[in-house]
């Protein structure tokens, strides 16, 4: 089969790249010219910088122009989307079937490709909801994640503006990887979450963080919980046999903080 990833330089494309060794990695430079004939699979892994914001337009998103080029070809497309298209959660444990209500620019903008990938290819068009995907991405993303790395390695604390006991859906880039590639080639449409199917609480993340690091403490400014989800991953688990446990989270979690303190 041939398999085209793009966007394969950004975080989850090169975890799928390890995944899916003999695809073809596109950068995202390339999309707009990147020849499809013979294509049976194409994963884009990348994002348009702008896609969080008031400013970004569907028109001029390159996943939209990958998006109407593949429907004049019979390939199978996977699109990486996000839990925003849900917006707040509120502890609830999120399910595919779920109505769509997104709150933010992001999610309001994943939900309009989503829509646009509907239309453009029917059930050649698999769209993947991802959880809270994490790694060791230092210097690097604006994620949540991304945002614990970067203060501990500025400052030596994690500091939280919501409760520790907040609890959310947690799932290794590794893990994550694993399971966006056994699920695109299946080569099924529709929509299918992929997290760890567990919620976890940030404090134990973050805890977990620094003992891998070896030093920093975590530092908690309220009390109430903010942003809690949970997702419901059983049809990404009946699909590929992957099951993601706390202790690899946790595992997970502790290698990035040794990673951190290894890029001194």
């Amino acid at each position: 089969m041939r398999i085209l990833v793009t966007g394969a330089s950004g975080f989850i494309g090169r975890h799928l790249l390890a995944a899916l060794p003999d695809a073809a990695p596109v950068p995202h430079q390339a999309i707009p010219d990147v020849p499809l004939e013979g294509v049976e699979l194409v994963i884009h892994a990348g994002r348009a910088a702008g896609i969080g914001t008031e400013a970004w337009r569907l028109a001029d998103d390159v996943e939209h122009l990958l998006l109407t080029r593949l429907a004049r070809h019979p390939a199978h497309y996977v699109m990486l989307s996000s839990r925003a298209v849900y917006g707040p959660a509120e502890g609830r444990r999120l399910r595919e079937s779920d109505l769509p209500a997104p709150a933010s620019a992001y999610g309001r903008n994943k939900l309009r490709l989503e829509q646009a990938g509907q239309v453009l290819l029917g059930q050649r068009l698999c769209i993947l909801r991802l959880s809270n995907v994490f790694g060791f991405e230092w210097p690097g993303r604006s994620t949540f994640f991304g945002a614990m790395l970067d203060r501990l390695k500025r400052e030596g604390l994690i500091r939280f503006d919501m409760a520790g006991s907040t609890r959310r859906d947690f799932v290794p880039v590794a893990q994550a990887a694993a399971m966006i590639a056994a699920l695109a080639t299946r080569r099924r449409g529709g929509i299918v979450h992929v997290g760890a199917g567990r919620s976890l609480h940030c404090a134990a993340l973050a805890e977990a963080v620094i003992a891998g690091y070896g030093e920093g403490r975590l530092v908690v400014d309220a009390v109430n919980p903010y942003d809690e989800f949970a997702y419901n991953t059983a049809l990404a688990q009946a699909r590929t046999g992957i099951n993601v446990s706390e202790a690899e989270i946790l595992a997970a979690a502790r290698a990035a903080g040794a990673a951190l303190r290894a890029a001194e």
